[in-house]
């Protein structure tokens, strides 16, 4: 993986730093060359709807 960043609809989400319950995060992922994002998980369980495709 290239890059990997998340913010919130106001600022830039820092590893390790708590946001507000119930506020949106959004996560933009960068993969190295020829490779996919295969999916995106919380708390181990897999989002449905976020698979990459070729």
């Amino acid at each position: 993986m290239q890059a990997t960043t998340a913010a919130t609809s106001t600022q830039k989400f820092e590893s390790g730093k708590n946001i507000a319950k119930n506020t949106r995060l959004m996560f933009d992922a960068k993969s190295n060359d020829s490779f996919l994002v295969k999916e995106w998980k919380v708390n181990g369980q897999p989002i449905t709807g976020n698979q990459s495709t070729r």
